[in-house]
């Protein structure tokens, strides 16, 4: 595999810096296998992605504030079957993906109680692929948003954010969310937060469309065309606490009520002659909700231990039974040492999955 990239901050004036930047990935993959008839292959999978984008800040007054954005990205992936001492069950796929994505944002702060935000973002996908049932796909969209951060003026911090989006998708159509969230700092060491809202997500092309068939393997992943945008309304409440200057705790909840949620599961098991047959549905009702529990605690200079906790139940009520894939407990950990000598950080992490 191979990564490179470069990010730079241009500062045209005091008031206006634009910020681009440009990455390439190249992946190359290969190995040999076996069908269950006795066949060997030779494999490669060469994938390469290029990413750019280039964004702008500019100031336009003491209280309005402009961002522009852009982002493109260009995606292949090249699969090459090669079967030793025959043609018969040889195989070459090529998957191309353009996406592009802009997004304007304007901020403006009105007396120090009031920072109201309005934007619109705009993006537009195109696949190519034999993988793909119709052969290609491409979609667009435009999302309109708005929101308000009111600071009441009390004597302890007290914060409302109204906000709403509006998504406008050419498959789709029109998709509103509103959403409501609150902090409240009863003293500076405590913060309580909630929200309510609604949310929105249309299935990808790869939901949508994509099928891949590891013959080798024995299974087949196969899109669904019926497939339809999942929505839901979620709640979540959390509380920080910062003991001391060298510890700080976080404890927070929620709960996901979803329609149609999009899922992978299992089709078929197959069987004498035929593989596995894997695929997304969506599921009439579900809910998914649980609890985090966070750590952090810097034990000494340039140092810093970071340790979570998360509980998990999900409920298909279509099927009365847990969503697949699923893990009830988390535990996550990432320490980071800071070395000033050399002006370099060391850092580790890792999680555990239960079942």
């Amino acid at each position: 595999s191979f990564h490179a990239g470069t990010i730079s901050e241009i500062d045209l004036t005091s008031d206006f810096r634009i910020t681009p930047r440009v990455t390439y990935r190249q992946e190359d993959a290969r190995g040999i296998s076996q069908s269950g008839a006795g066949a060997i292959y030779d494999d490669r999978n060469l994938s390469e992605e290029v990413q750019a984008a280039v964004g702008s800040d500019a100031w336009l007054s003491d209280r309005g504030r402009l961002r522009l954005t852009a982002f493109t990205t260009w995606y292949r992936d090249q699969y090459d079957r090669d079967q030793r001492k025959s043609d018969a069950l040889d195989s070459y796929q090529d998957t191309r993906e353009l996406l592009l994505q802009g997004s304007v944002q304007y901020d403006h702060n009105f007396q120090d109680q009031h920072l109201a935000t309005v934007g619109v973002d705009v993006l537009s996908e195109k696949m190519e692929s034999e993988r793909l049932a119709p052969g290609s796909g491409d979609r667009r969209r435009v999302g309109v948003f708005v929101q308000d951060q009111w600071t009441l003026p009390t004597k302890q911090l007290f914060v409302l954010m109204p906000g709403a989006r509006l998504d406008i998708d050419s498959q789709f159509g029109v998709h509103p969310t509103p959403r409501l969230a609150l902090r409240y700092d009863p003293h500076p060491d405590w913060a309580l937060r909630a929200g309510i809202g609604w949310g929105y997500r249309a299935p990808s092309f790869k939901e949508l469309l994509m099928r891949f068939e590891n013959s080798s393997a024995g299974y087949v992943v196969e899109g669904n065309t019926d497939l339809q945008p999942e929505t839901s309304r979620n709640v979540n409440v959390g509380v920080d606490w910062t003991a001391s200057k060298s510890l700080w705790l976080s404890v927070s909840g929620y709960r996901n009520d979803v329609r149609d949620l999009i899922d992978f599961a299992t089709i078929s098991d197959g069987g004498v002659g035929s593989p596995m047959k894997f695929g997304y549905v969506n599921i009439a009702e579900a809910v998914t909700q649980g609890g985090e529990v966070n750590l952090k605690a810097y034990l000494w200079p340039g140092f810093t231990a970071i340790t979570g906790y998360a509980h998990t139940h999900t409920h298909n009520l279509q099927e009365d039974r847990p969503l697949e894939g699923r893990p009830v407990h988390q535990v996550t950990g990432e320490v980071f040492q800071f070395v000033p000598m050399t002006q370099t950080t060391v850092s580790a992490r890792g999680s555990w999955n239960g079942s």
